[in-house]
């Protein structure tokens, strides 16, 4: 009768399919925590953009504004000139 062989026995055979089922397991742990991380990332980035964009644009509306307000002054006292 033959003996029965276990699955993924000794030697370079045995090793490399330990070894494959180890970086199996081992990308499948990154890939997950690397989509978390990137979740979590987008997510700061979001908060960043719009709160930038809610504290800055009246700042940015504000110096354009008075720029225009500064021309036509400086306009104005051309004239009396």
């Amino acid at each position: 009768m033959a003996a029965k062989s276990k699955s993924g026995g000794g030697g370079l055979k045995g090793f490399l399919t330990r070894a494959s089922k180890s970086f199996m397991s081992g990308g499948l742990y990154t890939w997950d925590k690397s989509y978390w991380l990137a979740e979590k990332l987008a997510r700061v980035g979001f908060i960043l953009a719009t709160t930038s964009i809610v504290v800055l644009m009246p700042l940015v509306f504000e110096i354009a504004r008075e720029g225009q307000v500064s021309s036509v002054q400086f306009s104005s006292c051309i004239g009396f000139v």
